[in-house]
């Protein structure tokens, strides 16, 4: 991060699913451990304040309290646990576990834990359901790709492409966009869906 950036940031996450050097480069498919501990000092010398983002699988669950002691609690920083989802052709072994999201729960209500505890319930109910959609992918999230174009209804489905040219108000306003926001959620692909960027804005804990 350059110096120039110093107290501009308003977000900085940083992605660690794993206190084990081996096994977070093997789930990253990149050896990338070192420079996300190196990336966090360095953000923190600069005054930042990141958050670390822990993706929760069956497998690492129990990694959570290592993070936490040895990384997260001592510079007072946030833990982020973001429960897997599927994700395209990407291998995530599947959901969590019923014990998962047991333990999920009882971390989220930990000091420097942050967990949506709606995420708990959305894969409890099992996911989303198109005959009632909670997904706001396409209301809440703008997509657009490097060559300029609006994806929809998410940027995983990508069904649809429009150009933006050079006026993404008018694209954003007219009735094909429109169309497929009425769609988020109630397509075939989206039943069980649980991506929880997607879901987020229409999810509150009870």
């Amino acid at each position: 991060m350059p110096r120039s950036y110093g107290g501009k940031v308003d977000m900085l996450h940083f992605s660690l699913d794993s206190p084990i050097r081996e096994e977070h480069n093997a789930m990253r498919g990149v050896a990338c451990y070192d420079s996300v501990l190196e990336s966090i000092r360095v953000a923190r010398s600069l005054g930042e304040r990141p958050d670390i983002l822990f993706t929760v699988f069956d497998h690492n669950i129990g990694h959570i309290e290592t993070i936490w002691k040895n990384i997260c609690l001592p510079d007072n920083l946030v833990l982020i646990l973001n429960p897997v989802f599927e994700y395209n052709a990407v291998q995530t072994g599947g959901g969590l576990s019923e014990s998962s999201l047991t333990a999920l729960s009882w971390w989220g209500k930990q000091k420097n834990v942050y967990l949506n505890e709606a995420f708990i319930t959305l894969r409890r109910n099992g996911g989303n359901d198109t005959a009632k959609p909670v997904c706001r992918a396409a209301s809440s999230t703008i997509v657009i790709s490097p060559d300029n174009h609006l994806v929809l209804p998410c940027y995983h489905l990508g069904l649809k492409t429009i150009p933006i040219g050079d006026n993404l108000y008018e694209v954003f306003q007219s009735a094909e966009v429109k169309y497929w926001i009425e769609q988020e959620g109630r397509l075939p692909q989206c039943q069980g869906c649980a991506i929880n960027c997607y879901m987020q804005p229409s999810l509150r804990s009870k």
